[in-house]
């Protein structure tokens, strides 16, 4: 890949929260000096710089990283390294184990991905603090976004909405009162009105941090093809890609983990394939996907995954 190269032979590193963390170690000028620790099953992605001059170097201390190029992904183990300058396109790393890297730039960036991820963790305390089941779900969702998202546009530069928009698209939870959102019976009709407002304040809280963009992909959600959703009635193509992906992987969260007003959590496949099964509602193309990444275990319950 145009302006990627490993073991020794820019761009900037945005993080998803609580997948990792970032230690500024030393400064000088505009060099800096990092530690980026990456969590197991961690998702991170390295985008094009906005200044052609940035170089970034990453070397393994402790565990691994997998470079997803393409659809064959590239293991750089501990002592091994790589750097970008000049990057063309997204390249997204992953991990299944705690990994230790050594992060150092010729321009300067943590102050940046440190604001941001404080714009982050910011939102996220308001869910947590409301209801940790929608703070987990969230961090699910954003995952089951980016796989398909990846196998579907690999090419595509519009993966940060898509990833803020998912990790963020409940946070409009914050202002549904406890005994509405936590209520284990069915909700009456005005209740699962004010249910229906949370993507219209969803989007106010994003539309000052990250745009309007990632606003409109978040407050769509649970639009369906046939316009039975809401919070607008969109329909079709009326509803943007990334929309589209983030109201499957939302359902087929929702559907395989225990939720206080839900009996037992359906298997993976069973969920893949009721999604599969209702082409009203969803994209047959994206659904198609859930299916096959569920079949050949790609997409497969974590150990801790309730």
């Amino acid at each position: 890949m145009e302006g990627l190269f490993i073991n020794g032979d820019g761009s900037q590193l945005s993080l998803g929260l609580e997948q990792a963390h970032l230690t500024l170690l030393a400064k000088r000028q505009d060099m800096e000096v990092m530690v980026q620790m990456l969590y197991a099953h961690a998702t991170v992605w390295i985008v094009p710089a906005e200044d052609e001059d940035t170089m970034e170097f990453f070397y393994v201390l402790s565990g691994h990283v997998d470079l997803m190029l393409e659809s064959t992904p590239i293991t750089i183990p501990v002592g091994g390294c790589f750097h970008v300058d000049g990057l063309k396109r997204e390249v997204y790393l992953q991990t299944d184990e705690d990994t230790k890297l050594l992060y150092v730039t010729n321009k300067p960036l943590f102050d940046n991905v440190f604001g941001y991820q404080g714009n982050l963790n910011e939102l996220m305390t308001k869910v947590d603090e409301k209801d940790n089941y929608t703070y987990s779900h969230s961090h699910n969702v954003m995952e089951y976004s980016v796989m398909l998202m990846r196998r579907l546009f690999p090419d595509q530069q519009r993966m940060d909405d898509l990833i803020n928009a998912a990790l963020f698209h409940d946070v409009g939870k914050c202002y549904v009162p406890d005994e509405i959102l936590k209520k284990p019976d069915r909700l009456t009709p005005g209740e699962f009105r004010v249910i229906m407002k949370h993507p219209l304040d969803s989007a106010r809280l994003l539309t000052p941090r990250f745009g309007k963009r990632v606003a409109e992909i978040a407050r769509s959600h649970h639009e369906r093809l046939d316009g039975s959703g809401y919070p607008f009635g969109l329909s079709g193509n009326d509803i943007s890609l990334e929309g589209r992906i983030i109201a499957i992987a939302d359902s087929f969260d929702a559907m395989t983990t225990k939720r206080v007003y839900t009996a037992a959590p359906r298997s993976f496949s069973d969920a893949a394939e009721e999604i599969y099964s209702l082409p009203k509602l969803y994209d047959q193309k994206i659904a198609a996907l859930l299916r096959a990444l569920v079949s050949s275990g790609e997409l497969a319950p974590k150990e801790d995954h309730i």
